[in-house]
């Protein structure tokens, strides 16, 4: 292969891509056998598995390929140092490493992006500089919906990004149309959310260099934003609350966050809770360092509940206890007579309850006072046993 594009400045691997196959005249699976040598090889928009090969078509150094072209800054961004570099060395020498591992690593950008996102502006001077528009990576990335450089909101295409090798992912910005989504969620907001995005991919060196770092930086915000309780925690479930108030639920679906807020360990919860090593997406932390940033503080008055058994009302179990036994009574009739008080209460699922409060029980005891009487006396048979030899 002769001729070989290179890349423009913030332009994504995958768009380069695109724009080869239509200057070279291949179709997509041609261009990637001719590149990679492979077939079948790893393919994404974000990161594809032939980087080596690409470097030496464009005369660009790998590093600067993978750190200038691709989503790897902003998918290890807020890994710890250790596991960012040992994954920059798989990904540069691809040393037993395999196309699904490339994959894995896109996962966390691509769930949250699903369709291609341009900014007008940017295709506009684009035009004009270079001849061609291209897609960037900064407007490419999971709950970021402003272009950083213009301030302006970016527009949604009906190109998915998991459809790379379809023959309408050769458009480029300016062939197609695309559409505003609302979250009704302020743009100062949205704005700050594309900032941190962007910062993702520079990769700070002041960032903290592990998971404890991060938490105890969320617990932080989080105490001066007032959900810190009475007793020396966060109000975890409160934060998470008022994040997917801020946010909204279709806008946490898109970015690949959702959570079910009547669990107690959703990931905003987990991320400001002490000793905890689970690792999260780069766009999680993102979302939640806005929030306390920006977003507004928690109620004066947090409703919270001290850990361990809840209290429960002993009227209704009483009268729900007095049913299960009422139908105990008529299910094990043949039973009856082997069973004792404590067998026939557990086999109705009342024991447990009402034998460490049999006073606040009264229409259950009068229930076992009633079995008492007709099955008391009875004897208690065992189940018959083989006779030993004499």
């Amino acid at each position: 292969m002769l001729y070989f594009p290179r890349p423009y400045p913030d332009e994504l691997l995958g768009s380069l891509i695109g724009r080869a196959c239509r200057e070279i005249g291949l179709p997509h699976k041609e261009l990637v056998f001719a590149v990679s040598g492979e077939r079948g090889t790893y393919s994404s928009i974000f990161l594809p598995s032939y980087l080596k090969q690409l470097s030496v078509l464009t005369d660009i150094d790998i590093e600067e390929l993978v750190f200038s072209h691709s989503s790897f800054p902003y998918i290890v961004s807020f890994m710890p140092a250790a596991l960012m570099t040992r994954l920059k060395d798989l990904v540069l020498k691809r040393q037993g490493v395999s196309g699904g591992s490339f994959n894995s690593l896109a996962n966390s950008v691509t769930s949250g992006v699903l369709y291609r996102r341009l900014c007008r502006q940017c295709v506009a001077e684009d035009l004009q500089e270079f001849g061609t528009s291209y897609w960037h990576r900064s407007h490419m990335l999971p709950a970021v919906y402003y272009c950083v450089k213009h301030g302006q909101v970016l527009e949604e295409t009906n190109i998915a990004v998991k459809y790379f090798n379809a023959r309408w992912s050769y458009y480029l910005p300016h062939e197609v149309m695309g559409r505003f989504i609302d979250f009704e969620i302020p743009g100062s907001i949205l704005l700050e959310i594309a900032r941190h995005s962007k910062d993702a991919l520079a990769k700070h060196a002041d960032y903290p260099q592990s998971v404890a770092d991060w938490h105890a930086q969320y617990r932080e915000l989080a105490e001066h934003k007032g959900y810190l309780q009475s007793s020396p925690s966060i109000a975890s479930w409160q934060l998470a609350r008022d994040l997917q108030r801020a946010y909204g639920s279709r806008f946490l679906v898109n970015a690949g966050c959702s959570y079910p807020l009547e669990r107690r360990n959703s990931w905003p919860a987990l991320m400001v809770r002490r000793r905890t090593e689970v690792p999260f997406i780069p766009v999680k932390h993102i979302l939640l360092y806005t929030f306390l940033e920006h977003c507004g503080s928690a109620e004066k008055k947090l409703d919270y509940t001290k850990p361990g058994k809840r209290p429960f009302d002993t009227s209704v179990l009483d009268e729900e206890f007095s049913k299960k036994i009422k139908a105990g009574l008529k299910t094990l009739r043949q039973h009856l007579p082997h069973l004792t008080l404590a067998e026939f209460m557990t086999k109705c699922g009342c024991w447990g309850p009402y034998r460490h409060q049999r006073k606040n029980f009264p229409k259950t005891a009068a229930l076992v006072e009633i079995f008492k009487s007709k099955h008391s006396k009875s004897p208690v048979q065992t189940p018959n046993r083989r006779r030993q030899a004499r």
